[in-house]
């Protein structure tokens, strides 16, 4: 199983979003995960659909969200920040994750296509 150490340094003070400060990870074997896009009417359920596939493509390799210790986010528009954090946490069941980076940029992607690294447990 994965050790897995998320940690804030007090000097750097408090993170502004959803992430922290260092993680630390000791494991045998990483998983990378690409990217993924749903389709959906809106922009929620192309979280959901995405978030979903996620999940499944973790389970095959015998790992869940708490293994999960990278997560890049590609949204459009920088108005659905929000919207992305409330459905992650819904979908992952936690938040933090330990290293998390949301970017807005012009994209013909789907709106909403996390890429995470993680370590099998």
């Amino acid at each position: 199983m994965a050790e897995i150490k998320i940690t804030n340094v007090e000097a750097l003070g408090r993170p502004l979003g959803q992430y922290s400060h260092v993680t630390r990870v000791k494991a045998a074997e990483y998983v990378f995960i690409a990217g993924m896009r749903a389709p959906g009417a809106d922009f929620d359920a192309q979280c959901s659909g995405v978030f979903a596939q996620i999940a499944k493509a973790l389970e095959s390799a015998g790992a869940g969200w708490g293994s999960v210790v990278q997560f890049t986010t590609y949204l459009v528009h920088s108005q659905d920040i929000p919207k992305f954090i409330s459905s992650r946490t819904a979908s992952t069941r936690r938040t933090p994750c330990s290293s998390s980076t949301a970017s807005c940029r012009s994209s013909s992607w789907s709106r909403c296509t996390p890429s995470p690294l993680s370590s099998p447990p």
